[in-house]
């Protein structure tokens, strides 16, 4: 029986914190891809929830607000499931945007859904996004570091350099130039 006033299910955050406490020290994901992490990198569910809690805490830094539509164009790796907690976890709706598509069909599904920020893979953006000038519609492009940064990324992602920042290589550009 539900208490009155209690929350009626448990919401991302309550989740990742859960596991976090009863199995941390347990492998929570393995970026099998290596693309920016490292082939077989591992994180913990410990590891993993306070990096999406210092991602979160990044994003609304960087001045989105609960509620704010985020457009997420990157791989299937680490990074992903990093980018999809930490958004969650701050309260901005993800809108999922494939990889495949074309720089036009990334231009529109950025407009049609109102996203005021995209995360997206570096490589991506420099090949299909970085001319598109006044055509991207969002305030805010957060780029993740391409393989040659990996392993800064993956380093201050699992150290101490993670309180000061996520490990995200942050591009915050206002569009028009």
């Amino acid at each position: 029986m539900a208490r009155t006033g209690a929350r009626s299910g448990m919401v991302i955050g309550d989740a990742l914190r859960r596991v976090a406490t009863l199995y941390g020290d347990r492998t929570a994901v393995c970026d099998e891809y290596g693309k920016h992490f490292g082939c077989g990198a591992t994180v913990t569910y410990r590891e993993l929830a306070v990096m999406a809690n210092r991602l979160a805490n990044s994003f609304l830094g960087l001045g989105l607000r609960r509620g704010d539509r985020v457009a997420v164009q990157t791989g299937t790796g680490l990074g992903h499931v990093l980018c999809l907690l930490g958004l969650a976890k701050a309260g901005l709706a993800a809108v999922p945007i494939d990889r495949s598509f074309t720089p036009a069909e990334t231009l529109y599904q950025l407009g049609d859904s109102g996203a005021r920020a995209l995360v997206i893979d570096e490589d991506l953006y420099r090949a299909n996004l970085e001319g598109a000038g006044t055509d991207l519609s969002v305030e805010l492009v957060v780029g993740i570091g391409g393989p040659e940064s990996a392993r800064t990324i993956w380093r201050s992602c699992s150290g101490p350099a993670l309180a000061r920042s996520p490990g995200w290589r942050w591009r915050k550009t206002t569009w028009p130039p």
